[in-house]
């Protein structure tokens, strides 16, 4: 799910590309917190834009998903 250029300027974006990502892949919120080390509070402030990845959560969520870091940033 490519996302426009208005959708790439909101801050958020990451946060609501990785939510549809996990809900899409029917990967819990504690399932993806699990797979980077993370507590379920830092996805639940990604997905809600109240915080950014790291670069190396980032990248390890795009494994998790299979997808390019350039989908979920472009």
């Amino acid at each position: 799910m490519p996302k426009s250029s208005a959708e790439i300027g909101q801050p958020d974006h990451i946060g609501r590309t990785l939510r549809e990502l996990r809900r899409s892949h029917r990967v819990t919120i504690q399932q993806l917190a699990d797979g980077l080390s993370r507590s379920t509070g830092y996805i639940s402030q990604l997905e809600r834009g109240m915080s950014q990845p790291t670069l190396k959560d980032l990248y390890a969520a795009c494994a998790i998903f299979g997808v390019p870091v350039s989908w979920v940033v472009d």
